[in-house]
């Protein structure tokens, strides 16, 4: 027996079962009713078909062929069903049709649920070939992309309306721009570029303490100052051969450089107590008798460290 082709709207070729019964007429312009229980009425062009499919006709280029159009929705046939006739339509539509008939929407022949399986690979693959302009292509998206690989385009085209993730900003802005205006949102998250770990947003930076008292009158000099002292430390650090930093005494010169630096700049506290710390474990590892050079490393460091706080 030879298996009628599917055509929009007309079979051709029918099965003899079918050869008396004429095929039921369809608008080509508009979708067929699903939603009638009159098994013996021709269906008639109506509004209450399926939602449209996900790519209209229009997107597809070049137009795709009537063989691939499924009779109920009029477009393009997703996750296509056979019925025993031949007939092929979406797996959605030919489904909610036999919900309230029994027949094949187009030479009605019977046709029972459980009789409609999916078609054979091969067509699946001639549908999925076909080739779609993108969504975006009013906002500058040129590209013509095959429907098996359309998801993957959506993902990263850079014409697609994408929403700014810095929570509070809701801007919509195309992916391609979204790198730039993260540069300059308010909204993004800034940590603190002097290394406190705080983290604020861009528009609160002026505000930060940190930046905050860099911009004080006299702070320059004095925060060069500590830098240039805390790199000394290290250095010295590096070069003595022979030192014993005694614990109260090293006590007291980091008592003193809080009391001198204030007790609001905790940067720089913290940053003078941990290079006088990393000084004192080296140094303690280089335990010497000579008394002369011990004194006169206490007091090099003494003065470097008591320098911290003396332009603050």
């Amino acid at each position: 027996m030879v298996r009628p082709r599917h055509y929009r709207g007309r079979a051709v070729s029918g099965a003899s079962s079918s050869s008396s019964v004429p095929p039921a007429s369809s608008s080509d312009s508009e979708p067929m009713d699903i939603s009638s229980n009159d098994d013996d009425d021709i269906p008639a062009a109506t509004s209450s078909a399926p939602a449209a499919r996900k790519f209209d006709l229009e997107m597809f280029d070049p137009p795709p062929s009537e063989e691939f159009i499924c009779t109920v929705c009029l477009n393009v046939m997703e996750d296509p069903w056979e019925c025993p006739c031949g007939h092929v339509f979406c797996k959605a539509c030919i489904q909610q049709w036999l919900k309230s008939h029994s027949n094949c929407p187009i030479c009605r022949v019977l046709c029972l649920v459980d009789e409609v399986k999916p078609v054979v690979h091969m067509v699946r693959s001639l549908i999925s070939h076909l080739t779609v302009r993108c969504e975006n292509s009013e906002a500058g998206c040129r590209k013509k992309v095959e429907l098996q690989h359309y998801d993957s385009h959506k993902k990263v085209c850079e014409f697609a309306s994408v929403r700014c993730p810095n929570e509070g900003c809701g801007l919509h802005l195309l992916r391609k721009d979204m790198e730039e205006h993260d540069r300059v949102c308010d909204y993004h998250q800034d940590m603190c570029p002097d290394g406190c770990g705080a983290s604020f947003l861009r528009k609160e930076q002026a505000n930060h303490n940190c930046i905050k008292k860099e911009k004080l009158p006299g702070k320059g000099k004095s925060s060069r100052r500590a830098n240039e002292a805390l790199r000394e430390i290290r250095n010295q650090k590096s070069t003595c051969t022979a030192l014993v930093l005694n614990k109260l005494h090293f006590a007291r010169v980091v008592r003193e450089i809080c009391m001198e630096i204030g007790r609001e700049d905790l940067r720089w506290q913290s940053h003078a107590i941990m290079a006088l710390q990393e000084a004192a474990e080296a140094f303690l590892l280089c335990l010497v008798e000579d008394e002369g050079i011990r004194a006169m490393h206490m007091d090099r460091y003494a003065h470097i460290a008591l320098g911290l706080g003396s332009e603050v």
